[in-house]
């Protein structure tokens, strides 16, 4: 795993371990953007965008996390790497 996977996959479990109602208070700040540094040096700008899955029911929450590290990315697929999930309020993960 390069170090780009690695940052990204841990930001993505540091998402996932946010309670429902956590996720709740971040919809109205969201899209959040920040950047975070690796161990070498190299700086990863991410987006976690936070919104309902269904804005009608205002139950289950989605999350989508995207990465960028703006040098034409270190991931090894050389693809845009987004990952994201679905949270319920009984904290349960809908889907994958």
């Amino acid at each position: 795993m390069t170090e780009a996977e690695e940052v990204f996959a841990n930001q993505v479990t540091r998402w996932r371990a946010n309670s429902w109602e956590d996720l709740r208070r971040q919809l109205e700040k969201s899209p959040l953007a920040y950047e975070l540094q690796g161990s070498t040096g190299v700086a990863y700008q991410f987006e976690a965008l936070i919104l309902w899955d269904d804005p009608r029911a205002r139950t289950d929450i989605r999350v989508i996390i995207t990465a960028d590290d703006g040098m034409g990315w270190r991931f090894s697929d050389r693809r845009m790497r987004t990952d994201g999930f679905i949270k319920a309020p009984d904290g349960m993960f809908l889907g994958k």
